[in-house]
């Protein structure tokens, strides 16, 4: 087995979005049946167990975040690859329907260079077939995931288990303090 130097390895930087990269006061409402409406944040709404009748509301998600405030552990990662001279590739990965909110965004703090892929659904397993695909078409030696979701990390770890390469992920803590 060769192993081959940190400056050659063409690793892949994948980067979740909301409680992740920023923290906002956007939030999925439900309505209950008796029309209590229940105000969740998204890494809340990953756990919550919906009721029949329940309606969900997610329209909060499809606009620029309210109050956005960059996580600075996280956004100080993501600089530094940016200036980072080697091998690698960053990207955000989030669970909205459209990209453009975050892209707007990221523009506003000078980070328009990250490609923003918006897969419209919160289920881990879709951003786990979202990187399966993308292991399929590209090599990479290796991935690291900064997620706010377990249930996201454990299901993309066990896809790059399935391609064999090297995971590496973080947990991003969203109560951290933010970065203005």
């Amino acid at each position: 087995m060769v192993i081959l130097p940190e400056t050659s390895i063409n690793k892949l930087y994948v980067f979740d979005f909301d409680d992740t990269i920023v923290s906002s006061t956007a939030r999925i409402v439900v309505t209950k049946k008796n029309g209590r409406k229940v105000k969740l944040k998204a890494s809340a709404a990953r756990k919550y167990n919906l009721d029949d009748g329940d309606i969900v509301d997610d329209s909060q998600f499809e606009c620029s975040p309210p109050k956005a405030k960059l996580i600075p552990h996280v956004i100080l990662k993501v600089l530094n690859l940016m200036h980072y001279p080697y091998d690698h590739e960053i990207l955000i990965l989030t669970a909205r329907k459209n990209n453009k909110p975050v892209t707007e965004l990221l523009q506003s703090f000078n980070l328009e260079s990250i490609p923003v892929h918006a897969i419209g659904d919160f289920k881990a397993e879709a951003k786990a077939k979202f990187v399966d695909e993308l292991l399929h078409k590209k090599t990479y030696h290796a991935l690291h995931l900064y997620e706010d979701s377990l249930s996201n990390i454990k299901a993309i770890r066990n896809v790059c288990r399935k391609h064999k390469i090297p995971f590496y992920g973080t947990l991003v803590d969203v109560d951290y303090e933010y970065l203005l």
